[in-house]
């Protein structure tokens, strides 16, 4: 690898995922900054590190406050290219407004499309994250020339599911969304395959309309991209055990958490609820004691220095 031929801006208060990227490439390649608030809520950044003609991954969180985050991404895009970098990568594990990627009601905006014109406009020219919510966001992204890169951890679940040395096993997709995902875990686990379909009602209560598969006397993993109000995904558990299921585990690439999910998991019928580092979980380990937090920053490691140009 060339000396220096690229640098990380970690501005994500992610600790774990900073230790992985530690230990994966080294303290050498990590630039040093300054970023505060000023007395009025504005922004500060000023980038420490030389970054000319160098390859600059930006790593960040863009939850929880996705729009403060996102403004400190787009300070230090504009202060790397003043720094003549040779080019920028948004390395997001989480890509936050993905799943608005299009108009429901007339008059809404389409966020992941405006997402991607402050990114284009603010120097970056790659984005990196982890398993993007749709191919439809993915698409709008292109369209504006920027290079999107979802790297898929589903062999990080299909790995730590192996160990658990299930019987009877049956992946279960709760919605349509999942049913790619499901099924290529349930080929890595060599399991069966069932699925789920929905209508929601609104943003935090879903219907399930129909089901398809067997599940009676089967050990299940719900696999899905995003734990956000865990509504959906603790009815399909509760509906799981209903149809007689003999115990389920829920999987998640991103776990948000957010309103009542804490509450609604802790009572839910899932023995287990695995989601990935891609946002800071420190907290909720702790609020939540069948959580369980799987390391993707090698995953992501990977990444950089095969994107490295």
């Amino acid at each position: 690898m060339k000396k220096n031929s690229f640098v990380l801006l970690f501005l994500a208060r992610n600790a774990s995922l900073k230790e992985g990227f530690l230990r994966e490439l080294g303290s050498k390649y990590f630039c040093d900054f300054e970023i505060k608030r000023f007395p009025d809520g504005e922004t500060y950044f000023r980038l420490k590190s030389d970054v000319e003609n160098k390859n600059v991954f930006i790593v960040q969180c863009t939850y929880p406050k996705p729009n403060e985050k996102i403004f400190e991404l787009l300070l230090a895009a504009d202060a790397c290219k003043r720094g003549d970098a040779k080019s920028i990568f948004a390395l997001l594990p989480y890509l936050s407004y993905a799943r608005q990627d299009r108009q429901v009601l007339e008059g809404e905006a389409i966020s992941i499309e405006l997402f991607g014109k402050l990114l284009k406009a603010a120097g970056f020219d790659h984005i990196i994250t982890a398993n993007i919510h749709s191919k439809r966001a993915e698409k709008k992204l292109e369209r504006l020339e920027l290079n999107i890169f979802s790297l898929d951890v589903l062999p990080l679940f299909a790995e730590y599911f192996a160990c658990k040395n299930n019987k009877n096993l049956c992946v279960v997709a709760p919605d349509q969304g999942a049913l790619k995902s499901a099924e290529e875990l349930a080929k890595f686990l060599n399991a069966e395959f069932a699925h789920f379909e929905k209508r929601r009602i609104s943003a935090s209560e879903v219907k399930i309309v129909a089901f398809h598969g067997n599940v009676k006397g089967k050990e299940c993993i719900v696999i899905d991209d995003v734990i956000s109000t865990a509504g959906t995904i603790t009815t399909v558990a509760e509906r799981l055990i209903e149809l007689g299921a003999s115990s389920v585990r829920i999987a998640a690439t991103h776990g948000l958490f957010t309103g009542k999910a804490f509450e609604r998991l802790q009572r839910s019928p899932a023995k287990e609820i695995v989601v990935c580092n891609t946002l800071p979980q420190e907290r909720n380990v702790k609020k939540l004691k069948k959580l369980k937090v799987l390391d993707c920053s090698k995953a992501l490691c990977e990444a950089v220095k095969k994107l490295k140009l």
